[in-house]
């Protein structure tokens, strides 16, 4: 299965709350926006105890997430100096350890869970020097971890925000690679936007113990959405409304020519804007390689090497999930048919649509998922002894390879053509003149004679050039024409000649030269979808002076239609000149118009923040 086309801005909301999740979380390099309280210093995502006495000091977020989040950090040595950090509703009661609501520190090497100033548990020798600690909330279950290792967990439910916090006991003490952030929830009515779960299965006729059936299942609630049909079924799902729209049952073994017709229709009228499903009964082998039928399953991500195999065996049973116009090999197929009616040839997986539209499918029931998991050695091309020819379905990448190929070959044909063509006219108006002015007297000498052979045979050279320029130009015309006509009638990834509309890109570049900037927007551009699609936004700022805290930033945001400002990403530094970077991505309105925007801000009494060189670069890739 290729990986997800559409990802959320933040990676993080896609994690669940697991000990690998977590330990891999405090790997990330993100910038995280502290705020002070007490003698405390911040660079970058290190903070350090510089003086006080007792638990009279931390370091707490200016961000919260609700539904869920996350902390971790790293104790360069723990034998020294004690500190922790948690979560907490309420982080700006005071410093100390006593209102963090789940927190987790250490006292030498003894790591302990308190809830405010309840001690809940202690775990002994359980820390060394570099360790990865976190706390984690999923929406129902807090996590103390150590190592990517859960050592305890409450069950919970939190509805308010939760910000990081911590409190430091001995100066000196400091945690470095400090990270905060959302974390995937799975109290889903606290935050939307729930992934929406499918089911769907497919057996052969004499298939024995399948457990679902040949059925497209809504797997939330255990329905049937689209019922057993021979010998095909398709069905595509709108990956951001998540209607479901069932596209008809195709009977190849019974119908032949036509049946696989009527199904590439179908299977061609779906768009990327949809997950294309497929599902067998009975017996889906026989017939199945006619018509437009390969090239239009390639299209949706099927592949040679497991449909269109020599070795999809006659009552075999096949699904095939993925997005519309994917291309050949791109898409999640699952076979079971080790031998002609296999009493074992039935398939079960399940998959999810976030909110978003992005396609995750988490496995099958079944151990085979491909011809090679059963351990077929043999041909696994279905095309080899078909006619010279035989057109049976590639991929876009693939097309416009070929098509590039033949479109020059072409236009190179077309202008030898052109110009024989001129060459031959110029040798017949040659000729015509000699044979003219040496019949003018009557009498043709031999000098004339010999003009006009000369003439004549350059004339016949000429329209013998001039045939074969023309039959070579028709001979290319014709490839262009066949490689084009691969994809006449396809939707949604559109012919090679549509893909030019379905990415646009805008860059903006532009040098402060060091000039010290106060607060407003600094740099911004606009940009106008015309029509849904997804926005990738990047950007780089080199800066001096940038120590964001509650009233002090700098910081690169987004609105959509003159409307309130989204935050894409958060520069966080020091005093010398660093380089900032900044990655987001989001689904935008076709029509409405984006303003992208650099913005700073400096309280009363601070330095300015000095820029140097900015660039900002905006992809839209508009769904065809």
């Amino acid at each position: 299965m290729a990986g997800s086309i559409w990802a959320s801005a933040s990676t993080l909301n896609s994690l669940e709350a697991t000990a690998d999740a977590a330990y891999a979380l405090a790997a990330g390099q993100g910038t995280v926006t502290l705020i002070v309280d007490g003698s405390m210093t911040v660079v970058g995502n290190t903070a350090q105890k510089t003086a006080g006495l007792g638990w009279d000091a931390s370091v707490r977020s200016r961000d919260s997430f609700t539904g869920g989040a996350y902390v971790s950090w790293v104790h360069p040595d723990p034998a020294a100096y004690s500190f922790g950090f948690g979560l907490n509703t309420d982080p700006t009661t005071n410093a100390s350890f006593d209102t963090i609501d789940f927190w987790f520190y250490n006292s030498g090497t003894t790591l302990n869970v308190f809830n405010n100033s309840s001690f809940v548990t202690g775990f002994p020798g359980a820390v060394a020097a570099g360790d990865v600690l976190a706390v984690t909330y999923d929406g129902s279950v807090v996590r103390y971890l150590r190592n990517g290792q859960v050592l305890y967990s409450q069950t919970t439910n939190i509805t308010s925000p939760l910000f990081l916090d911590s409190s430091f006991d001995t100066v000196g003490g400091r945690a470095t690679n400090i990270q905060f952030g959302p974390l995937s929830s799975n109290a889903w009515t606290s935050i939307g936007g729930r992934p929406k779960s499918y089911r769907v299965g497919a057996y052969g006729q004499s298939a024995t113990g399948y457990p679902v059936g040949s059925v497209l299942l809504d797997a939330d609630s255990n329905t049937q959405l689209i019922g057993t049909s021979p010998m095909y079924v398709v069905a595509k799902i709108h990956r951001i409304t998540k209607a479901v729209t069932n596209l008809g049952a195709f009977n190849p073994l019974g119908g032949g020519l036509s049946e696989c017709n009527a199904m590439a229709a179908a299977l061609n009228s779906i768009d990327s804007l949809h997950v294309c499903v497929v599902f067998t009964y009975d017996e889906p082998a026989t017939n199945r390689l006619l018509g437009n039928l390969p090239a239009a399953m390639y299209r949706n991500g099927a592949s040679r090497v497991v449909w269109g195999s020599a070795a999809f065996r006659y009552r075999g049973a096949y699904i095939l999930v993925g997005y519309g116009g994917c291309g050949e090999g791109n898409g999640a197929e699952c076979y079971a048919g080790a031998v002609n009616s296999d009493p074992g040839a039935w398939c079960d997986i399940t998959f999810q649509l976030t909110e978003l539209g992005a396609l995750i499918v988490s496995g099958t029931t079944r151990g085979a998922t491909t011809l090679l998991d059963l351990d077929y050695v043999g041909d696994r091309d279905a095309t080899r002894g078909a006619p010279t020819g035989t057109y049976v379905g590639s991929n876009l990448a693939q097309d416009l390879e070929t098509l590039a190929g033949a479109q020059t070959k072409a236009d190179a044909a077309a202008n030898w053509a052109a110009s024989t063509s001129q060459t031959y006219a110029a040798a017949q108006a040659n000729l015509a003149r000699l044979q003219a002015q040496a019949y003018a007297d009557g009498v043709v000498d031999a000098e004339e004679a010999r003009a006009i052979e000369d003439a004549s045979n350059k004339a016949e050279a000429a329209r013998v050039a001039a045939v074969n320029a023309a039959a070579t130009d028709a001979t290319a015309k014709a490839a262009v024409a066949a490689t084009t006509a691969n994809w006449i009638g396809v939707s949604g990834a559109g012919r090679p000649t549509d893909l030019a509309t379905r990415s646009i890109v805008t860059q903006d570049n532009y040098s402060f030269g060091g000039a010290g900037v106060a607060n407003g927007a600094n740099r911004s551009f606009t940009v106008t979808p015309p029509a849904n699609c997804m926005v990738s936004f990047s950007a780089t700022i080199v800066a001096g002076s940038v120590s964001p805290d509650a009233g002090n930033y700098l910081e690169w945001r987004v609105s959509a239609g003159g409307g309130a400002d989204v935050l894409l990403g958060i520069c966080n530094g020091g005093a010398g000149r660093l380089m900032y970077s900044c990655i987001a991505s989001f689904v935008a309105t076709g029509g409405v118009a984006l303003t992208f925007k650099l913005v700073s801000d400096r309280a009363s009494g601070n330095p300015v923040i000095v820029l140097f060189d900015s660039s900002m670069r905006v992809e839209q890739v508009i769904a065809p």
